[in-house]
């Protein structure tokens, strides 16, 4: 059987009002991944990078989310 393959994204966002050089918002998320390898991976690499991708992309999901809850909230 196929060994897990897990990865761990870390993404940091701030946002900045360049008029005033203040920074009403930052945040920082980190996510995993865990998978095994598929049928389309062609290697380990390949399904290494596919997991990490998959890691960072959870990470954007959730940071998206928070701006976007920030954003609504009419804070700027």
């Amino acid at each position: 059987s196929s060994t897990d393959i897990k990865a761990f994204a870390t993404t940091q966002v701030v946002l900045m009002d360049v008029r005033t050089g203040l920074i009403p918002f930052s945040t920082i998320a980190t996510k995993d991944f865990q998978s095994k390898k598929q049928k389309e991976d062609m290697d380990d690499s390949e399904a290494k990078e596919r997991v990490k991708n998959q890691a960072v992309l959870l990470t954007m999901e959730e940071i998206g989310t928070q701006l976007s809850a920030f954003l609504n909230k009419g804070n700027l």
